[in-house]
């Protein structure tokens, strides 16, 4: 699940995606819940919508976000690894990239993983690639293509640089706006192909193997004024010892 989850301008989660993505996980017991930012949305407040809160971000983060979603999957009869990706849109956390994990008050919890972005993460053997910046959008702007690149899909093939370079964030210089510590650069690297990589973008949704891997743009769980879209990923069993994890995985992009 990518971007903000409410789709009107509130500190308030009553109203948002949360309930929809806790039934994915209800229908399809999954085994882990991977959410990218931003949950406190720092445009809602930029644009003035919205007057300062009372309470401060990151109490607004764990107190309306947080704890209602733990508690809502720990509800399920398989409670699922929950893990948490930032965005530079957060208003509680860090603007610049590659951005630390979140903070939270009550520290290390089970079940509650807070990583870095971009970062490489397991789970249950299944190696991803995640990161919440739009680098798609960012490529797409500066990509120049010719010959028989113009037969690919156009999404697949900007999510092909990433693994080709190494990088997570493979633009240089990088595109307007984007705080990039050019000194923690080699926290952006893809040092090998992971089984999936997730990058969410602004471009339409996808999920197709490029470069070995399993790329995947869920979209964004809020679009409009609607519920927007999820990815589901399966990894099934494999038929025979020569199957790659690749070839045992099904994605599926699902309407919230």
């Amino acid at each position: 699940m990518y971007g903000r989850l409410t789709a009107t301008a509130s500190w308030s989660y009553q109203s948002s995606a949360l309930p929809a993505i806790v039934e994915v996980a209800k229908v399809h017991a999954v085994h882990a819940v991977i959410l990218f930012g931003p949950f406190v949305d720092a445009q809602i407040w930029e644009s003035g919508s919205l007057g300062v809160p009372d309470t401060p971000f990151e109490v607004i983060f764990e107190k309306n976000l947080l704890r209602p979603l733990r508690a809502s999957l720990s509800s399920l009869h398989s409670t699922p690894e929950l893990v948490l990706v930032p965005s530079l849109r957060d208003a509680h956390h860090h603007t610049v990239y590659p951005q630390p994990p979140y903070d939270t008050s009550g520290g290390k919890q089970r079940g509650l993983h807070l990583v870095a972005n971009p970062s490489l993460v397991r789970i249950n053997g299944l190696a991803l690639g995640l990161t919440s910046h739009d680098v798609l959008a960012d490529i797409a702007r500066q990509e120049l293509v010719k010959g028989d690149h113009l037969e690919e899909r156009h999404p697949a093939r900007l999510a092909g640089h990433l693994l080709k370079q190494g990088s997570f964030y493979p633009v240089h210089p990088p595109a307007p706006g984007v705080p990039l510590d050019s000194t923690q650069l080699f926290k952006t690297e893809l040092p090998y192909v992971p089984d999936v990589l997730v990058v969410p973008s602004c471009l339409s949704p996808f999920a197709r193997v490029v470069e070995g891997a399993a790329c995947v743009n869920p979209g964004f769980a809020v679009d409009g004024a609607a519920y927007g879209t999820a990815a589901l990923l399966t990894l099934h069993r494999a038929p025979v010892a020569t199957t790659t994890t690749v070839e045992r995985l099904e994605i599926k992009v699902l309407r919230l």
